[in-house]
């Protein structure tokens, strides 16, 4: 009863594969030269898109690209286009320093903020933490000698072993 996952995972490989066959494809038709590193640029340029528009963020891709696509397109309209593919990355720069979450990305709160040092030693978690740093500190002998043992007292060979 429910969804099957497993034929839901498999539909979802299936079609990502599918996409993927058909953008080689139309890709290729353009540019017919064979090489292995055919796909590196405009795989490059996705990911910028993706990172633009925020990772896991269905709509923050699409728009990453067309706002990538449109820059580009007036980059190489009206200043020049050996600068075309440079601005990809360029705005790639750009958002990481000012807003590396992406357009609409969300941003993610850290799960440990120590803000003030009473709210870190408020935590339990660190006064756990700093009783067995104590535990630790206390257990340290403060002189240089050993105390004797029995075992290092005997006078058999195999004792001391």
């Amino acid at each position: 009863m429910g969804v099957n996952t497993d034929v839901v995972i498999s539909f979802t490989f299936g079609l990502g594969s599918a996409l993927a066959a058909a953008a080689g494809i139309l890709f290729a038709v353009n540019y017919p030269a064979i090489d292995p590193l055919m796909g590196i640029l405009p795989g490059l340029k996705a990911f910028v898109a993706a990172v633009l528009g925020g990772i896991g963020n269905l709509p923050g891709a699409a728009l990453g690209g067309l706002i990538i696509g449109v820059t580009e397109t007036l980059v190489a309209g009206y200043i020049s286009s050996t600068y075309r593919d440079a601005i990809a990355f360029g705005i790639l720069i750009l958002i990481l320093l000012i807003k590396p979450s992406g357009l609409l990305g969300k941003k993610e709160l850290k799960k440990y903020e120590f803000q003030t040092r009473q709210n870190f030693f408020a935590r339990r978690d660190c006064a756990v933490l700093f009783s067995f740093a104590r535990l630790q500190i206390e257990l340290i002998p403060t002189g240089f000698s050993s105390p004797t043992t029995s075992a290092s007292t005997s006078s058999s060979p195999s004792a001391s072993i």
